[in-house]
């Protein structure tokens, strides 16, 4: 599976963590039809299966869970990005992408990252909806950052 950014206009779907059912989700909902599961299982970034592009950031993400860090949103640049996926797909299901990685959280900034222990320096942030942003090197998705709306 690789991922890569095209030039179009990114969604716009605004990202929100619900304290109350510790999970992200949008306003409006995504249509996602496929589920890159990230963080465990729990959470996935969502892809239309229509145009192959990553949608939104869903899922359970408990706060308790979540790592204290000194976050910036990264510089960006606007569009999409296309998973070429190496496998059939179907509408409904899923697969596992980064189990391991850990969440990372700044109170201050209200920057969250979802990612493994190194962001290359070399990698290119792409914000493909509003305060989300993947961050790709060499075709692999290798963080992903968001800014939501905290409610409760």
């Amino acid at each position: 599976m690789e991922f890569v950014i095209e030039q179009g206009t990114k969604y716009d779907f605004l990202p929100i963590y619900s304290r109350k059912e510790q999970a992200f989700f949008t306003k409006p909902d995504a249509p996602g039809d496929f589920s890159i599961m990230i963080k465990g299982g729990y959470t996935s970034l969502d892809v239309s299966l229509i145009s192959s592009t990553l949608y939104c950031v869903s899922g359970f993400n408990p706060q308790k869970t979540w790592e204290k860090a000194n976050l910036a949103y990264p510089r960006v640049s606007y569009g999409l990005v296309k998973v070429i996926f190496d496998f059939s797909t179907q509408r409904g299901l899923g697969m596992d992408y980064a189990i391991d990685w850990k969440t990372f959280y700044d109170k201050s900034t209200g920057v969250i990252c979802m990612c493994g222990s190194n962001i290359s320096y070399n990698a290119i942030n792409v914000e493909f909806t509003n305060n989300t942003v993947a961050s790709i090197d060499n075709g692999k998705l290798v963080a992903v950052w968001l800014k939501p709306l905290f409610v409760k």
